[in-house]
Protein backbone atom coordinates (compact mmCIF):
# COMPACT_ATOMS: atom_id res chain seq x y z
CA UNK A 1 0.00 0.00 0.00
CA UNK A 2 2.78 2.70 0.44
CA UNK A 3 3.76 2.11 -3.07
CA UNK A 4 0.20 3.16 -4.15
CA UNK A 5 0.31 5.98 -1.57
CA UNK A 6 3.58 7.53 -3.34
CA UNK A 7 2.97 6.91 -6.83
CA UNK A 8 -0.03 8.68 -6.30
CA UNK A 9 1.34 11.84 -5.11
CA UNK A 10 3.88 11.30 -8.39
CA UNK A 11 3.57 15.29 -10.03
CA UNK A 12 2.76 14.14 -13.36
CA UNK A 13 -0.17 11.77 -12.70
CA UNK A 14 -3.53 13.11 -13.76
CA UNK A 15 -5.47 11.66 -10.85
CA UNK A 16 -2.97 13.90 -8.49
CA UNK A 17 -4.31 16.91 -10.42
CA UNK A 18 -7.77 15.80 -10.16
CA UNK A 19 -8.06 15.57 -6.58
CA UNK A 20 -6.08 19.08 -6.02
CA UNK A 21 -8.36 20.47 -8.25
CA UNK A 22 -11.52 18.97 -6.27
CA UNK A 23 -9.77 20.07 -2.77
CA UNK A 24 -9.36 23.68 -4.22
CA UNK A 25 -12.67 23.84 -5.61
CA UNK A 26 -14.32 22.78 -1.89
CA UNK A 27 -12.46 25.42 0.09
CA UNK A 28 -13.50 28.05 -3.20
CA UNK A 29 -17.24 26.96 -2.37
CA UNK A 30 -16.93 26.98 0.99
CA UNK A 31 -15.41 30.05 1.26
CA UNK A 32 -18.11 31.16 -1.32
CA UNK A 33 -20.31 30.51 1.15
CA UNK A 34 -18.78 32.27 4.43
CA UNK A 35 -18.44 35.35 1.93
CA UNK A 36 -22.79 35.65 1.05
CA UNK A 37 -23.32 34.34 4.40
CA UNK A 38 -21.51 37.31 5.97
CA UNK A 39 -23.26 39.99 3.48
CA UNK A 40 -26.59 37.98 3.65
CA UNK A 41 -25.98 38.98 7.87
CA UNK A 42 -24.76 42.27 7.90
CA UNK A 43 -25.14 43.66 3.86
CA UNK A 44 -21.28 44.89 4.20
CA UNK A 45 -19.12 43.10 1.03
CA UNK A 46 -15.79 42.15 2.79
CA UNK A 47 -13.99 39.88 1.06
CA UNK A 48 -11.43 39.89 4.05
CA UNK A 49 -14.17 39.22 6.41
CA UNK A 50 -15.07 35.65 4.98
CA UNK A 51 -11.57 34.81 5.17
CA UNK A 52 -11.14 35.29 8.72
CA UNK A 53 -14.41 33.76 9.49
CA UNK A 54 -13.61 30.99 7.34
CA UNK A 55 -10.12 30.51 9.37
CA UNK A 56 -11.45 30.74 12.88
CA UNK A 57 -13.89 28.24 12.13
CA UNK A 58 -11.26 25.95 11.05
CA UNK A 59 -9.40 26.83 14.22
CA UNK A 60 -12.28 25.91 16.25
CA UNK A 61 -12.25 22.48 15.09
CA UNK A 62 -9.05 21.90 16.85
CA UNK A 63 -10.90 22.72 20.47
CA UNK A 64 -10.41 19.64 22.54
CA UNK A 65 -14.11 20.25 23.58
CA UNK A 66 -16.85 17.14 24.15
CA UNK A 67 -18.50 17.69 20.32
CA UNK A 68 -16.60 21.27 20.05
CA UNK A 69 -19.41 22.70 22.16
CA UNK A 70 -19.15 26.52 21.64
CA UNK A 71 -16.13 26.95 20.50
CA UNK A 72 -17.10 27.75 17.17
CA UNK A 73 -19.49 30.73 18.30
CA UNK A 74 -16.83 32.15 20.79
CA UNK A 75 -14.04 32.01 18.24
CA UNK A 76 -16.22 33.70 15.68
CA UNK A 77 -17.91 35.83 17.78
CA UNK A 78 -14.00 36.90 18.51
CA UNK A 79 -13.22 37.58 14.48
CA UNK A 80 -16.78 39.34 14.38
CA UNK A 81 -15.85 41.93 17.02
CA UNK A 82 -12.44 42.03 15.01
CA UNK A 83 -14.18 43.27 12.37
CA UNK A 84 -16.45 46.04 14.11
CA UNK A 85 -19.23 43.74 13.66
CA UNK A 86 -21.80 42.65 16.50
CA UNK A 87 -21.69 39.59 18.97
CA UNK A 88 -25.36 38.73 18.15
CA UNK A 89 -24.31 38.38 14.21
CA UNK A 90 -21.43 35.73 15.17
CA UNK A 91 -23.75 33.63 16.75
CA UNK A 92 -26.44 33.86 14.25
CA UNK A 93 -23.46 33.30 12.01
CA UNK A 94 -22.03 30.21 13.63
CA UNK A 95 -25.91 28.45 13.55
CA UNK A 96 -26.60 28.89 10.10
CA UNK A 97 -22.87 27.88 8.97
CA UNK A 98 -23.82 24.52 11.34
CA UNK A 99 -26.99 23.94 9.40
CA UNK A 100 -25.33 24.46 6.36
CA UNK A 101 -22.71 21.90 7.13
CA UNK A 102 -25.38 19.89 8.44
CA UNK A 103 -27.50 19.83 5.14
CA UNK A 104 -24.45 19.19 2.90
CA UNK A 105 -23.40 16.36 5.08
CA UNK A 106 -27.26 14.92 4.67
CA UNK A 107 -27.49 15.63 0.93
CA UNK A 108 -23.88 14.16 0.89
CA UNK A 109 -25.45 10.97 2.62
CA UNK A 110 -28.32 10.37 0.50
CA UNK A 111 -26.34 10.88 -2.96
CA UNK A 112 -24.07 8.58 -1.52
CA UNK A 113 -27.47 5.89 -0.54
CA UNK A 114 -28.92 6.65 -3.74
CA UNK A 115 -26.02 5.70 -6.05
CA UNK A 116 -25.58 2.37 -4.01
CA UNK A 117 -28.90 1.45 -4.24
CA UNK A 118 -28.61 -1.03 -6.90
CA UNK A 119 -25.21 -2.35 -5.72
CA UNK A 120 -26.88 -3.24 -2.47
CA UNK A 121 -29.92 -5.06 -3.90
CA UNK A 122 -27.20 -7.31 -6.06
CA UNK A 123 -25.10 -7.76 -2.74
CA UNK A 124 -28.72 -8.89 -1.40
CA UNK A 125 -29.53 -11.16 -3.91
CA UNK A 126 -26.35 -12.90 -3.86
CA UNK A 127 -26.32 -13.12 -0.15
CA UNK A 128 -30.12 -14.41 -0.16
CA UNK A 129 -28.90 -17.49 -2.97
CA UNK A 130 -26.29 -17.99 -0.68
CA UNK A 131 -27.37 -18.06 2.66
CA UNK A 132 -31.67 -19.06 2.28
CA UNK A 133 -30.78 -22.37 0.59
CA UNK A 134 -32.01 -21.30 -3.57
CA UNK A 135 -30.83 -23.32 -6.03
CA UNK A 136 -28.11 -21.57 -7.88
CA UNK A 137 -29.25 -20.24 -11.69
CA UNK A 138 -26.73 -22.41 -13.44
CA UNK A 139 -27.66 -26.01 -11.81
Amino acid sequence: YEEETLRFFYIRRKDFWKVIGISFAAYVMVFIQAFFLIYFLTGIWTPSGAIVTHVFSGISSFMLLPASLGSLEMLEGVAFQALGLSLSLAVTFSFVWRALRLLICLGGGGLFLWMMRNSGREKFREFKKLHLHEKPENS
